[in-house]
């Protein structure tokens, strides 16, 4: 059987966490992730957390990997780093769309498909 690893919070993570745990003006979603960093810190297992949570354990083994690697902003950042608005330049975007529009050659003749794009008929 597994072990997860243990997590360690400062008295101002503990804080926040709290803070973030209650609710008040904070988003379900961080809420709970919230809960579930406590509930590890507290020693509690992974799949103990899901029971209470009523998640599925690689839910909080995701946040508890997601918290030790960047502590409160992994908390706060649900996307993964590959999906962040901004990481394809324009440039290359327009590239890749030029490319996939322009008509297919096939022994120096139009594709079937580049053919019918035609509007000469």
């Amino acid at each position: 059987m597994r072990v997860a690893p243990p997590v360690h919070l400062s008295s101002e993570e503990r804080t926040i966490l709290h803070r973030w745990a209650r609710g008040d003006s904070t988003h379900p979603r961080r809420a709970q992730r919230a809960r579930i960093i406590l509930a590890a810190s507290g020693g509690a297992t992974d799949l103990g957390i899901a029971e209470v949570e009523k998640v599925d354990r690689l839910t909080v083994a995701h946040w508890r990997r997601r918290f030790l690697a960047a502590r409160l902003r992994g908390l706060d950042e649900a996307r993964a780093p590959s999906l962040r608005s901004g990481r394809v330049p324009p440039e290359k975007i327009e590239a890749i769309l030029r490319q996939a529009r322009a008509p297919r050659w096939e022994g120096g003749l139009p594709s079937p498909s580049a053919a019918s794009r035609d509007d000469s008929g």
